[in-house]
């Protein structure tokens, strides 16, 4: 009981701190970790669904993949949005759901179940993470060095809190890049070089797949 004391208690202090490490969470290790365990066999027959298939566009582009990961972490934590949140409290799970899904959109090319799917490691999918881990980075640097107001500004956050947020965002998520950085690298390396000049070659520019 002590620990969910204790817990309660930093919630209650950290409001915006907690919510923040919850939609890291989410976004950056639930979905990922879901895409990693989530079998072949049922990938494939998961995308044969005629809504899968429709929405198939979606995940075939990369700059398209990579827009709604990282527009769904601006937008939730413009002030705006975090004072409709404190208004309307059902907007949370709105919220937390929409973290889950463009955090599974935004890995997809990374670590899809499914090998057709996944971006060639070197270059392209280093590029793509590590322009995420950037966009991370600038949010995270503007809500730690924000001064009060904003988000500190609704009831129970303090500038501390709003402080607090922004550096779980910019150092633990540029963590979470570089460790799948480093597993791009990995996947390189283990990979036989004629399939990786086969793969090249016959999806050419991974940008504008």
């Amino acid at each position: 009981m002590s620990m969910w004391a204790w817990l309660a208690n930093l919630f209650r202090a950290y409001p915006f701190s907690m919510q923040m490490t919850g939609h890291m969470l989410l976004a950056q290790v639930f979905a990922p970790l879901l895409l990693l365990a989530l079998p072949r066999a049922m990938a494939s027959r998961i995308a044969e669904e005629p809504l899968t298939k429709k929405l198939s566009w979606l995940l075939s582009h990369r700059p398209v993949t990579w827009l709604v990961g990282m527009g769904a972490m601006w937008t939730w934590h413009l002030p705006a949005a975090c004072h409709a949140i404190a208004s309307h409290p059902g907007l949370e799970s709105v919220e937390d759901i929409s973290f889950f899904l463009s955090g599974i959109v935004f890995w997809w090319p990374i670590f899809s179940p499914l090998p057709r799917e996944r971006m060639t490691p070197v270059p392209w999918a280093v590029l793509y993470l590590v322009w995420g881990c950037l966009s991370c980075t600038l949010l995270g640097i503007i809500l730690a060095f924000a001064p009060s107001g904003g988000h500190a500004g609704m009831p129970g956050i303090t500038a501390a809190d709003q402080h607090t947020g922004g550096l779980i965002m910019w150092v633990p998520g540029c963590l979470i890049y570089l460790a799948a950085v480093i597993a791009m690298f990995a996947r390189w390396y283990s990979t036989p070089e004629e399939i990786v000049v086969e793969y090249r070659i016959s999806s050419g520019s991974e940008l504008t797949r």
